[in-house]
């Protein structure tokens, strides 16, 4: 699932135009066949096509192989949430 995100700026932020892949994934029977690439590539050629410079994503911690996945791909690491339970 993808969000595109159009964002002015602000006081506090500068405007920005992304891609957001909310949900993405690849059924462990099928990895490692170009199923992932191919989709991130066609996500970008829309991006590109549509005036969308980048593409923004959040992935979990504990989810190794989906944060090697994308940093084989090219992605980097801009921005981290954290938190607190109390």
């Amino acid at each position: 699932m993808l969000t595109l995100v159009e964002r002015p700026g602000g006081a506090y932020t500068l405007p920005r135009k992304f891609i957001h892949i909310e949900e993405f994934g690849t059924a462990s029977k099928y990895r490692h066949m170009g199923i992932g690439r191919a989709m991130t590539d066609f996500i970008a050629e829309f991006g590109k096509l549509n005036g969308f410079p980048k593409i923004e994503l959040d992935v979990w911690e504990f989810n190794g192989v989906a944060m090697q996945f994308y940093e084989d791909m090219g992605y980097k690491v801009y921005r981290r949430f954290m938190e607190l339970e109390i």
